[in-house]
């Protein structure tokens, strides 16, 4: 989760719209 957002928080931000926070949380 950490590198994912610090590479690219664009797409952490979209996904999070897409993606309830517990996917995030999964991945």
């Amino acid at each position: 989760m950490q590198p994912t957002s610090n590479k690219t928080p664009t797409l952490t931000a979209k996904r999070r719209k897409e993606t309830p926070l517990s996917s995030i949380s999964q991945l």
